[in-house]
Formats: C-alpha cells, structure tokens, sequence
C-alpha cells in the first residue's frame, strides 16, 4: 500500500447536553488503488484550549500530513492557536462557503457515492484469528451517527463526525487526483514538514 494520512476536525464550542460535539477524524487513502480507509474517529465536548490540545496530540500520534479545520468564525482563532502554542503541527483551511457547498447534506452526497462504489472501508472489529482489535468503543458511534444520518435540517440530532469525515474523503480525494494525472510520481516532495498549509490539500481555497 502507498498510504497517506489526514485528518480534519469539525470544532464547536459548548459543554451541555445540547451542544454539538467536537469531532476529529482520520482517513488514509492508498494511491495506487485510490481505497479510502477510516482509521479513527472521536467526538466529545471540550472548552476551546482542551481543543487545541487534543489536536496537537493527535497530530503527534498519528502524524497525517495535514489537519484540516474550518476557517469561519471562533475557528480562526483555534488555527492561530495551533500554530502559536504547537508550530509543528500542520493544518490546512477548509473553507466550505467559498467552495459552495457549507451544508453537510450535499457534501455528504459524494460521500454515500463513494461507499456505494465499494471505495471506502471501516477497520475490522476482530482480526483474522478472531482476537478483538479494539476499534469497537469509537466505531460503533461512528457508524451510528453516519447510518442515522438524513442530510435533512432539524432531522439530524448530530452530524460532527460525518461533516468532518466527509472533509476527510473530500481532501483525500483531491489529494490522489494529481497523484494519478502524475502517473505515480512520487508526491511525498510537495508535503515537507516544514510546510504549514500544503497547496494540494487546501479544500476550497
């Protein structure tokens, strides 16, 4: 597998019951066969510096190439954060509006295309020899709210984690489509560390 990693994240603020989650999720796709893989998914609620913490240690246990945050409103702050207090971490934008396309529902639409297509794969609750792999406890919650998920206002309780894995499969996709017009050039040159915001991957800018 040629595997490269990213993750995004759908920010909110807010501690009740109520609020909206905070959701970062990871995918990989392989660049020779374009499979996309979730790798990992979480959801909680946390005040904005917990935010920023769990980002930069994400980043630093996962290592993706890049992770993307929406650049509206309060989220701004949470970039700017980022790269004050953790300079090593990498983010890129993801700027719905300006793409034109800001509601879930109808992002979402590419992304049941792509699992109708058999392209994308969940990780397996039990391995081969039938030893459970411990991916159940974040999965299961995933794929709760992905299966529950109508695309209809006022329908949905949450969304976080199928709006950010949606980022996840959109910048994943946008990623691989040079690579094969490329004709499997090497792309690992255009994503150095030391890159903040890698111009192949900034969605919608």
């Amino acid at each position: 597998m040629n595997l490269v990693t990213i993750s995004c994240v759908d920010p909110t603020i807010g501690l009740t019951n109520r609020a909206k989650y905070f959701a970062i999720v990871t995918g990989s796709i392989d660049l020779d066969t374009h499979a996309i893989y979730l790798r990992w998914a979480h959801r909680g609620r946390y005040e904005a510096p917990d935010q920023v913490r769990l980002i930069a240690e994400h980043f630093r246990e996962w290592r993706p190439i890049g992770i993307g945050i929406e650049e509206t409103f309060w989220q701004v702050s949470l970039i700017q954060d980022l790269r004050r207090f953790h300079p090593d971490v990498i983010t890129f934008p993801i700027n719905r509006r300006k793409q034109g396309n800001a509601d879930t529902g109808a992002r979402a639409m590419g992304l049941a295309a792509r699992y109708e297509q058999g392209r994308i794969f969940h990780p397996d609750r039990v391995d081969a020899r039938g030893n459970d792999t411990g991916v159940d406890a974040w999965l299961t919650p995933f794929e709760d709210e992905l299966l529950a998920f109508t695309g209809q206002k006022g329908r949905d309780d949450y969304t976080d984690q199928v709006s950010a894995w949606t980022d996840v499969v959109d910048a994943l996709s946008a990623l691989a489509a040079p690579y094969a017009a490329r004709q499997r050039e090497p792309v690992y040159s255009s994503f150095g560390w030391d890159v903040t915001a890698p111009a192949d991957i900034a969605v919608g800018a």
